[in-house]
């Protein structure tokens, strides 16, 4: 039986490392109006307890960002907010366990293990208002307005520093409290991400209008009364973000001298996988020196996707984890079914990973990379970005990845039984491939920290980012003269 474990865990181990994906596995197929939208508290809590259980079964380290007495104190309290919701309403509705569970999924802080909160938890007949006139972005480390209703469009690009007298982080925190990310940072890029349903869920702000602060003269601040809206308003006359090709999207700059590339995805999708292939084929066809590889709207993906992309970029060896670590759960075992991993069903199990030379392929880049990141590029894109820094392959622009160089991955999807709420669990972790100090609380940091003022000279432009950094490549790579 001993010799039958050694092998077990060599193949685990084996297993462990052909299979690493940072995306959620299974989570696409959950039917999200599945389950009742009022439980009794005992149903409630039948949930919350097996959402508890699913992640000490399932995540690799469950109290590596919470104490044992935090962990504790984290159950009893959303236990009480169940309870308390069913004195005052006589049951326990599906928003409120929804909420509950994304709060206590987020306080994991690895990205990997949330709680999906749904439209369908927002009723459409309420014409309570509850919604800013406007949306939110992000803008050289801090949050402006990006857009707004038509008759407050002048305030695009301004910070908001706050509402009603307190700090805009104050005021934000209960609804990023319900966003999981590895920093704050990634978590304000969850929130921006869907930030009209969390608005309209947890409506941080009372009464029918909110007192904006906003920067003023002299380094002063001023004030400005807005009406709230409903969320049916707040739909149809505030602008959304333009949608962004799953895909991505590549263009030619610089007379063909530079090709870029927004790659807003790490799809390992046969169709993905061509795109990848067409678009270096395109920058070499075009004779293309300079590629500007674009991840700041990349929230991740699969390995496999990663791996195309670097094996495009560069002929030396390299890996894209030091090492890999996993739990063998049920989730686990349910994604495979190797007969070797049963025995080791509850287990840790940990590899290192060696450096291996990239796969062959027809159109490899040998110009000069650049990549832009920022607080949203996540998971397997943050992996992509600590890959490219760390053995020189490209120069990183913009700001510190929202993912950190050692952190959890491949989420799990379940569904709680009686509600039919969404959440994940995290199944594995993963090291950065060169290990530094405090990887595990950082991401990424560029080599050229966009601030507000390098972008000052750029901000008439739709994406300041962008222009830099092509004003950057046409000083070191001119036109030549005709």
């Amino acid at each position: 039986m001993q010799q039958r474990c050694f092998l077990a865990f060599g193949l685990a181990a084996l297993y462990l490392l052909t299979s690493c994906q940072s995306e959620p596995v299974g989570s696409g197929q959950l039917d999200t109006n599945h389950g009742v939208s009022q439980l009794t508290l005992e149903q409630a809590t039948a949930d919350l307890d097996y959402f508890f259980q699913m992640v000490e079964k399932v995540h690799p380290n469950p109290l590596a960002n919470l104490s044992r007495k935090d962990y504790q104190l984290l159950k009893d309290r959303s236990r009480t907010t169940l309870a308390r919701a069913c004195e005052d309403a006589g049951y326990v509705s599906k928003r409120v366990l929804a909420l509950t569970v994304a709060e206590a999924a987020a306080a994991w802080a690895d990205g990997h293990t949330f709680g999906r909160l749904t439209v369908d938890l927002v009723d459409p007949c309420d014409t309570t208002p509850c919604m800013p006139p406007f949306r939110l972005g992000w803008y050289a480390g801090h949050i402006v307005i990006s857009d707004a209703c038509e008759e407050l469009q002048y305030l695009k690009g301004i910070p908001l520093l706050g509402i009603n007298g307190r700090p805009l982080k104050e005021v934000l925190a209960t609804m990023v409290a319900q966003c999981s990310g590895e920093r704050w940072e990634s978590r304000i890029a969850m929130f921006l991400q869907d930030q009209g349903l969390y608005w309209a869920l947890i409506r941080p702000v009372e009464g029918k209008e909110m007192v904006l602060i906003l920067p003023g003269r002299d380094g002063k601040t001023q004030t400005l009364p807005v009406e709230l809206m409903s969320w049916r308003r707040y739909g149809t006359y505030v602008p959304t973000d333009p949608p962004r090709s799953p895909l991505g999207v590549y263009q030619l700059h610089h007379n063909g001298r530079t090709c870029y590339w927004q790659y807003n995805s790490c799809n390992p999708s046969p169709e993905a996988m061509k795109f990848v292939e067409t678009v270096f084929q395109v920058a070499r066809d075009r004779g293309a020196r300079n590629l500007i590889l674009d991840l700041r709207f990349n929230g991740g993906g699969s390995d496999d996707a990663t791996r195309a992309v670097i094996d495009h970029l560069t002929a030396k060896p390299y890996r894209l984890h030091s090492r890999v670590s996993g739990r063998v759960s049920d989730a686990l075992l349910r994604t495979d079914h190797p007969w070797y991993l049963r025995l080791l069903k509850g287990r840790n199990i940990s590899a290192p990973v060696r450096v291996q030379a990239p796969r062959e392929v027809k159109n490899r880049f040998e110009g000069t990379v650049y990549v832009l990141i920022s607080p949203h590029t996540f998971s397997a894109a943050a992996d992509l970005a600590a890959v490219l820094k760390d053995y020189g392959i490209a120069t990183l622009i913009g700001e510190e990845t929202g993912g950190v160089r050692q952190g959890f991955g491949e989420a799990y999807g379940h569904r709680l039984p009686n509600s039919g709420i969404e959440f994940s669990v995290s199944g594995k972790r993963f090291y950065a491939p060169i290990p530094r100090p405090d990887d595990a609380r950082h991401g990424t940091v560029p080599d050229i920290v966009l601030t507000e003022e390098l972008l000052t000279p750029f901000q008439e432009s739709d994406d300041p980012a962008f222009a830099y950094t092509l004003d950057l490549i046409q000083k070191r790579d001119p036109q030549p003269p005709q």
